[in-house]
This record gives structure tokens, sequence and C-alpha cells, in this order.
């Protein structure tokens, strides 16, 4: 005899895992002076896989974590980027300051592995295999900078959570405490043609869809604020 609430209770877990949090809420960010002729932006979008290739599929490394394109941000990225700089160095707009890369991950990789294991068989058991594997680690402070290359990439036989060497959403979880979520941002730019490269990690535990908005932009915006603070140059331009 068919158990038909355990049919409905695995149908919608396959619902949910394959769906997950499809579209994660877009990046709005208020307050920020609009104008910044300073700026020349020379950054291009990642060729990302979509959902159904990469965030959705699990059996991707990139099962969980969703890139954040140029369409979900509100104002445009290289404003976002700019009127931040320009909030925390205000003389930067004496300078020339070119922008080569702002990309931004939402990492909830292992959340979703955890809800994936529920689906047993192959999948899940893989999916068992890695949330536990990687569901540890600690950090002291919620955000993380690192300088590339001084001290990223890191020497480590840790596996990722994400895909291994590709510079994208992934981060090791001996650096993050467990069971946070993690936004992972990479940041390349000039100023008066010298070079500043840096990733940075922002662990959070959101319950909402608004508070993984607000997440996000608490990640931007306080990665661009601890870059500045490391940021020493001429104010003569």
């Amino acid at each position: 005899m068919i158990n038909h609430s355990k049919v409905c209770l695995f149908a919608a877990t396959i619902i949910f895992v394959l769906t997950g949090c499809k579209v994660t809420p877009p990046v709005k960010i208020e307050g920020l002076t609009l104008n910044q002729p300073y700026l020349i932006d020379s950054s291009k979008e990642l060729d990302y896989p979509g959902y159904m290739a990469g965030a959705g599929n699990i059996y991707s490394c990139r099962y969980g974590i969703y890139y954040k394109r140029a369409d979900e941000f509100t104002p445009p990225k290289e404003v976002i980027f700019s009127g931040f700089l320009s909030k925390y160095l205000p003389d930067i707009e004496t300078h020339k300051v070119e922008l080569f890369r702002f990309d931004v991950f939402y990492n909830k990789r292992l959340k979703q592995l955890h809800a994936a294991s529920a689906m047993g068989g192959i999948a899940g058991m893989m999916a068992l295999d890695a949330a536990e594997r990687g569901f540890y680690g600690f950090m002291k402070d919620d955000l993380l900078i690192d300088s590339v290359p001084e001290t990223y990439p890191l020497k480590t036989d840790e596996i990722s959570v994400g895909c291994d060497d590709e510079n994208e959403g992934e981060y090791f979880p001996s650096r993050v405490s467990g069971g946070h979520d993690v936004v992972v941002i990479w940041l390349k730019f000039t100023i008066d043609e010298k070079l500043y490269h840096y990733r940075t990690l922002y662990q959070f535990q959101p319950l909402t869809e608004k508070a993984i908005q607000k997440g996000i932009a608490t990640a931007i915006e306080k990665s661009i604020a601890g870059i500045a603070s490391k940021i020493k140059y001429n104010n003569t331009p």
C-alpha cells in the first residue's frame, strides 16, 4: 500500500532541492553618489553557467553558488564600487581609477547539500558526504580580506566549498564558521596605474530573502571599506 504522505514529502523535497532558492534577491543599495567621472569601468561579466547547469545542478561543483549578474544590481555595479570607494577614500576623485573586476557570489552550497541529502539514492549520498565533509570551521570576524597574490591563493589540502581553483565563489571551510552562508567578492582595480587585487569572504546566517539581500549589500560595503583602509597613496595625483 502506498504511503501518500511519504510520497508527497519526497516530492516536496525534490522540488525544493531542484528549485532551491532558484532566484536569489537582487542587490539594491541606496544613498550613493551616482556621478563618479574619475572611474573607468573595464570590468566584464563572467561566463558563468546558468541555473540548471550550475547553482541548481546537484552534480555540479557550482551547486548552491549563485553569481550575481550585472542586471541584478541597483545602481549598476561600477556605481556601487565608485560610490563606496569615494565614501571611504574621500580624495579618490582626484585620482585615476580603473575597475577590472567586481564579481559577487552568494555561496549557500552547504545548506543546499544538507537539504539534498534527504533525497536518498546516489545523489543524496553524494550530497550528505560532501555536506558532512565541509560543515565545520571558524572565522574570528564576519569579514575576511585576502590580497592577491600575497595571502591568496592558499596552500592547503582542503577540499573547497565549490569548484577548486576556479577563482569564483568557492572558499575553504576551515576559514568560515559552521552554519553560515558566504558572500565571496573579487575586486581588481588600479589607482594611478598601481594594481590592487582582493578577494573577500563575508559570513552570515540569513533566514529570509530580505536578510540575504541585506547581507550581500553589507558584504559589498564592508569589503570596499576594509580594502580602502589598506590603500596608501600620495594625495597629490
